[in-house]
């Protein structure tokens, strides 16, 4: 039952991150087309007020473009082998505090990975946010 629920879990985050990516795609090419539209137009410009507005305008989206394309190569890089998975996640859902005295830093970010849906804040003077637990 535990590793049909795994699967079940696997698969909707599998769609999720395939979504995510398809997203990221869309967005790059929708911002790359505005950048080379605001490129026609500074090439033709000779006004040099209307020339930094430009420049300033691409340094932004291109900004954005390397953004999305770090978050891209981040979400492909996502294994989707569901028994590999399962391997990892088994002993850590076990005893998953021996899993984190084992002290492999890998192995303590796949054991948060797992039990929060999101990354845990830190706020200075206040400690850590409660968050979204990953699992039902």
């Amino acid at each position: 039952m535990f590793f049909q629920v795994l699967a079940e879990v696997y698969a909707v985050r599998k769609d999720q991150i395939l979504s995510s990516c398809h997203s990221h795609r869309s967005r790059i090419s929708d911002l790359t087309a505005k950048t080379d539209v605001l490129m026609e137009k500074l090439a033709s410009t000779t006004n040099p007020e209307m020339t930094r507005m430009y420049e300033g305008k691409v340094e932004k989206l291109q900004g954005q473009i390397q953004e999305l394309r770090r978050e891209l190569a981040h979400l492909e890089d996502t294994d989707f082998n569901v028994e590999t998975i399962k391997a990892l996640a088994a002993p850590a859902l076990k005893n998953p505090l021996a899993e984190w005295h084992k002290g492999d830093i890998d192995g303590r970010r796949r054991l948060i990975k797992m039990v929060f849906a999101k990354p845990l804040r830190y706020i200075p003077g206040k400690g850590f946010e409660t968050t979204d637990l990953s699992l039902p």
